[in-house]
């Protein structure tokens, strides 16, 4: 987020003040961390990574 505000304040459009982050596997969990360290910039979050909370009925429910 730091580096498209430095790019962008070279140019001539508007810096981005907030930012929508989202990712998959590895990067689902970077978008976690980036909402939860950056509150006030990150104002959407999208992590697309596998629930792995209680995994034993997890996976019983996925393979029934």
């Amino acid at each position: 987020m730091d580096a498209i505000q430095n790019f962008t304040a070279h140019l001539s459009i508007p810096v981005p003040e907030t930012f929508i982050v989202g990712g998959a596997s590895k990067r689902g969990w970077t978008t976690w961390n980036a909402a939860s360290v950056d509150p006030k910039r990150v104002i959407g979050a999208t992590p697309i990574v596998m629930d792995l909370l209680n995994l034993q009925s997890n996976l019983h429910h996925l393979y029934r």
